[in-house]
């Protein structure tokens, strides 16, 4: 559901649309796309108040990225052709599912619209159609290695699959990505912990690893924001990246970050 965010997910949200404006040379114009989750979607609703125009090219489609469009923010999106040219199509939008709001007129709006378009995943989901892109997705834990768990709490399932690294493999190719990620969350017993951690608990399912976006080309950046801030996660060392993630956790938990940053990795922040 996308309804009644918290606090903390407005303030991720806003962090994202405030670097966003604030890099408008290098975010303005792209593809934008969006994965699920509450963070990412209000995100593309902040967007809506700001002055950013682009285009669109996403494996989800929900009502706020339709918005952007109805606004004449988006002007169009794009498709990989099976000889893996990029053909530029102006006036359309292009995902390969949509999900929406129980009560909303969302997919009435849908329903023989000529400028929906919903191919199948096997060929929007590809790392060339997310190349030069502005990636807006949803984490649930990093460690001090770079590995993003967006799939489970521990051991517990908590989502799918899905494309998050086709779109990351495609972002990495001259993309904007930012990765939301609420700094604390509880434990499957209820204990509060913090989101950032030296590693990912045992039985974590690893969506990404380090190289993912450390190792981005032609100008590409990642991000991860949580409440606290944006920390950049490309082409920085191990020490820096580490330092870069205990600036942006929660307070309560930076002493412990940066005790574990020491006797783990003899990193001293």
């Amino acid at each position: 559901a996308f309804a009644n965010p918290s606090k903390d997910e407005q303030q991720i949200a806003q962090n994202v649309v405030n670097h966003i404006e604030l890099k408008k040379d290098k975010t303005y114009g792209r593809a934008i796309q969006v994965g699920i989750g509450q963070t990412g979607v209000q995100a593309i609703k902040a967007l809506q108040k700001s002055s950013w125009w682009g285009r669109q090219y996403s494996e989800m489609f929900e009502a706020a990225t339709l918005e952007l469009f109805e606004q004449g923010k988006i002007k169009g999106t794009h498709f990989i052709e099976k000889s893996g040219t990029r053909t530029e199509v102006d006036g359309k939008i292009i995902a390969t599912f949509t999900m929406a709001e129980e009560g909303s007129d969302f997919y009435a709006k849908l329903d023989k619209n000529k400028d929906i378009c919903l191919p199948t995943a096997s060929r929007v989901v590809i790392p060339e159609g997310f190349y030069g892109g502005l990636g807006i997705n949803n984490a649930l834990a990093i460690d001090f290695g770079g590995q993003i768990n967006s799939g489970s709490r521990d051991k517990n399932p908590y989502s799918g699959i899905g494309g998050l690294a086709m779109i990351t493999r495609g972002l990495a190719r001259g993309g904007i990505g930012y990765f939301c990620l609420k700094s604390t969350h509880k434990t499957p017993e209820g204990k509060l912990r913090s989101s950032i951690m030296p590693y990912l608990p045992e039985g974590s399912q690893v969506s990404l690893i380090g190289p993912d976006t450390s190792g981005a080309c032609n100008g590409a950046r990642f991000f991860l924001v949580t409440e606290w801030g944006i920390a950049d996660l490309t082409s920085v060392s191990q020490s820096q990246l580490i330092k870069n993630l205990i600036a942006v956790a929660h307070p309560q938990f930076r002493e412990w970050l940066k005790a574990c940053a020491w006797k783990e990795y003899r990193v001293k922040v």
